[in-house]
């Protein structure tokens, strides 16, 4: 499912697009769930605690879907698919034969849907080793015009970058004055038609657009790690962290490496959720749809 071609692609740039993945019918029946959960939802009698909604500058709801946390856990397709033999065999010759499943989300970016600046997820979630990677699958196909994601080669072997607003000091989920700090002319879209597969390092740097088309540009993350990588901000549930081993076995002795890191704190005055905490960037660095 994963050639040696594309490990090492993965491991030299800390990305790597693995095209054409998902069968129609497997992206039938998980658009299906997806749109059923949504129409449920449409009626906004009772918003189900998971769903995000997008918010104007002045922070209210406009009332368009942005995201779903924890899809995993309330879709019964995504639940199937973060624990298939399809996906284990993609990440077990990456991170190892013990593989924990950490967390998913579905981001919608349905048209004028916002950015997401530029960060690292190791800035969100520092474990006690980097072997730690996120899938994306497509649920329609990415684009630069549509928002598609874009990664920056090498840098998951770089800096680990501030994520702070420097003025409050508080956590924003992105780095300030990216353009400033980055090379951004060596950013790489992963885009790809739906159904397609993207792998991404948590160290990797990356960021996407706002969707300027008139249609949605829906992406399942999943993200995984190894099962001797532990959380350095804790386990509130032991039970549930064991139970989201999806390949292998748990170890309860960490394996821990010298690695760049920061902390996800002090957490910011629109909270810890990314699209909310991003507002309190000074600056964006895309431009809006």
């Amino acid at each position: 499912m994963i050639t040696p071609d594309q490990i090492n692609e993965y491991k030299q740039k800390g990305f790597v697009v693995l095209h054409d993945i998902l069968t129609s019918v497997e992206i039938a029946r998980m658009e299906a769930d997806l749109e059923s959960f949504l129409s449920r939802q449409s009626d906004g009698k009772e918003r189900h605690e998971y769903l995000e909604i997008e918010r104007d500058p002045g922070g209210q709801e406009t009332g368009t879907f942005r995201r779903i946390n924890h899809p995993h856990r309330i879709l019964e397709t995504v639940a199937e698919f973060s624990r298939s033999q399809k996906l284990i065999d993609i990440m077990t010759p990456i991170l190892g034969p013990n593989v924990r499943l950490h967390n998913s989300k579905i981001n919608l970016k349905l048209p004028s849907g916002a950015p997401v600046e530029w960060h690292q997820d190791w800035a969100f979630y520092p474990h006690t080793n980097d072997d730690f990677l996120t899938v994306g699958v497509l649920l329609d196909d990415a684009s630069d015009f549509n928002g598609g994601m874009l990664c920056i080669p090498g840098s998951h072997r770089g800096a680990v970058y501030d994520h702070r607003n420097s003025i409050t000091g508080n956590f924003c989920h992105a780095i300030e004055s990216p353009e400033s700090k980055l090379n951004l002319a060596n950013a790489e879209g992963l885009f790809a038609r739906k159904g397609s597969l993207t792998l991404h390092h948590v160290r990797t740097l990356h960021g996407s657009g706002p969707n300027h088309s008139n249609s949605a540009r829906r992406l399942l993350l999943i993200g995984y790690a190894a099962a001797d990588a532990w959380p350095l901000l804790g386990v509130s549930r032991y039970d549930e962290f064991e139970r989201a081993m999806v390949s292998g076995k748990s170890t309860v002795f960490p394996r821990m490496e010298a690695l760049p890191l920061t902390v996800p704190f002090p957490i910011s005055r629109f909270g810890d959720q990314i699209f909310e905490s991003q507002r309190e960037l000074q600056k964006s660095h895309f431009v809006s749809a």
